[in-house]
């Protein structure tokens, strides 16, 4: 995650110089939607055997839990907060159902954007842990391949 973080810190002088915080903190919430999105579709596949017609659902699950990580990770760079202690102040993680854990991740992205405490923001990324438990998908590995693509973008 340190070197994530660097390398983050480097893209975004060139691409987003001077980024206020409150952008990244928005990030937080629009992505957590998106997250929720994915897994609510991802569900309702497996309860109702529906099919979703808009692309893979484990691939946007992956995308969405890394855009919210890339966004915790800007929001860290853009306060001087370190983003891998962060990461590493996350606990054990939190176990349910993975649509239960979605809303809790959109109320909780919502909580961070009024308050903007770093304990919100480690419960946060708890909670991106605890979706990745429960749908078999690595936490690291889903940040690192996001991150791979992010950082290609250009203005």
């Amino acid at each position: 995650m340190r070197h994530i973080q660097q390398e983050h810190r480097e893209w975004l002088k060139t691409m987003y110089p001077n980024q206020p915080s409150n952008v990244p903190a928005a990030g937080l919430v629009e992505e957590a939607g998106e997250l929720l999105h994915a897994v609510l579709k991802l569900y309702q596949s497996e309860l109702w055997g529906l099919e979703y017609r808009h692309g893979d659902l484990h691939t946007k699950f992956v995308d969405a839990v890394g855009d919210c990580a890339i966004y915790a990770c800007s929001y860290c760079n853009s306060v001087g907060w370190d983003f891998e202690s962060t990461v590493e102040a996350a606990t054990v993680p939190h176990s349910g159902l993975s649509v239960t854990l979605a809303v809790a991740l959109v109320k909780k992205s919502a909580e961070f954007f009024e308050d903007r405490k770093r304990l919100d923001l480690v419960r946060y990324i708890e909670l991106l842990m605890s979706l990745c438990r429960a749908n078999d998908v690595s936490f690291c590995d889903a940040v690192t391949s996001t991150w791979e693509q992010v950082k290609r973008r250009t203005r």
